[in-house]
């Protein structure tokens, strides 16, 4: 008989239902709470992604929420995958074409402005 019941164990498994096959999450925004990602990153922090080509660092709950609060509020209940094998930025994806497409508009237009302000400055080495 087991000594100590485990409350983070048993919701990993309830929430996740890990298995051999079960390492990659895919759950809508609103289903994950803190203790869930917390359990299944096996950390108290991890990152979220932004839509600017940046992350946030979730240290607390008061992080977590502000920060899924703000993407409900902009992409409504959005469907998230979460693999804790990928390295830390490739963690936490965010599976809604507005968010990708803005994602991917903020990289074209930073990378055109890095490419301007090379070619228009003595900073760049060609």
């Amino acid at each position: 008989m087991k000594d100590n019941f485990d409350i983070h164990d048993w919701n990993k498994k309830r929430y996740l239902k890990e298995g051999i096959n079960d390492r990659v999450l895919k759950a809508k925004l609103s289903d994950l709470n803190y203790d869930i990602l917390t359990n299944y990153f096996n950390d108290e922090e991890f990152n979220a992604p932004n839509p600017d080509d940046s992350s946030r660092q979730i240290n607390n709950q008061g992080d977590w929420e502000d920060w899924k609060d703000r993407t409900m509020d902009r992409y409504g209940d959005v469907d998230v995958e979460i693999d804790n094998t990928l390295v830390w930025y490739d963690q936490f994806k965010i599976l809604d074409k507005e968010f990708v497409d803005d994602k991917e508009g903020y990289t074209r237009s930073k990378a055109a402005a890095l490419d301007n302000w090379r070619k228009t400055s003595n900073y760049g080495l060609d």
